[in-house]
């Protein structure tokens, strides 16, 4: 496969993930924006780190070393940002996000916190 084929690839699931993330955040354009190809760092780029503190990957394709880019996503993270490993294969509809088993307990807890509040 040609570079700009990979590249237009790997935009269409940044522009997925970032259109989701927009919805069920209610962000306009401002507060969240894709990686320019080649830009180094996280592919989804939150213009608040603080209130948004995820470091997210974009892997689009047809093998995926999963370990192997979710450390390197962890290891580009850093200790202040959760590492989120997002993939996609061909022919696939749904992208899976990767997270730590912590990072997963962590959402639950709080989702269910979230719901009995209401």
């Amino acid at each position: 496969m040609k570079t700009k084929s990979c590249k237009a690839k790997g935009r269409v699931l940044q522009n997925m993930v970032r259109d989701r993330l927009m919805q069920i955040l209610e962000l306009s354009k401002s507060e969240i924006r894709c990686a320019i190809m080649g830009e180094t760092g996280k592919d989804i780029i939150f213009t608040n780190p603080v209130k948004y503190p995820y470091f997210i990957e974009c892997k689009n394709r047809q093998s995926v070393s999963v370990y192997k880019e979710f450390q390197s996503a962890k290891d580009r993270a850093g200790k202040e940002l959760v590492p989120i490993l997002v993939i996609k294969k061909n022919g696939i509809k749904n992208p899976l996000a990767v997270v730590e088993l912590g990072t997963l307990a962590d959402l639950i807890f709080y989702c269910t916190e979230w719901r009995n509040k209401r």
